[in-house]
């Protein structure tokens, strides 16, 4: 339980609060919504993929069990994955469809339910619960990986650091 408040508590910091920022601006600018998004993803996932790699090392350096070590990496590695599919999750709730985000949060915990009661009677330890974790945030990004440009808009990637 541990690593997950860890991961959840490097996930606040390393965000900044970009994700509110991101849904404000879509809320408020619908006609500039894909330029936003192009622009947010790229940024949120290198700021993910320098988490990641920060966790990585701590948790190479500090004294932990070895299935403690690998569920840390594996979460941690997920740090990317969940930045995405936060921001694209935004859009839905920018447009003000939180049906859709209802429904993808209980598919999304209906998933995570099933692959949990699987890992533990497989015995597959603290990183195969992490992999559930990781594999439920995979199944977010995807399904709004799918939504996102046919219910609302394509977009682009834009890395643009001055915006």
């Amino acid at each position: 339980m541990l690593l997950f408040a860890v991961i959840a508590v490097l996930h606040a910091l390393a965000e900044f609060g970009l994700p509110s920022i991101l849904l404000h601006e879509m809320a408020r600018d619908r006609e500039q919504m894909a330029t936003i998004l192009g622009t947010a993803i790229p940024l949120l996932l290198l700021i993910g993929w320098t988490a990641s790699g920060l966790v990585v090392l701590a948790g190479q350096l500090l004294p932990m069990a070895r299935q403690a070590r690998t569920a840390l990496t594996i979460l941690a590695l997920g740090l990317p994955l969940t930045f995405a599919a936060v921001a694209l999750s935004s859009v839905s709730r920018a447009c003000e469809h939180m049906g859709t985000n209802a429904l993808v949060l209980i598919l999304q915990r209906l998933l995570m339910l099933g692959s949990i009661l699987i890992a533990v009677g497989l015995d597959g330890g603290l990183p195969s619960i992490a992999l559930c974790y990781v594999g439920e945030r995979g199944f977010q990004w995807g399904l709004f990986r799918i939504l996102v440009p046919i219910r609302y808009n394509r977009y682009r990637w834009r890395p643009d650091l001055t915006y």
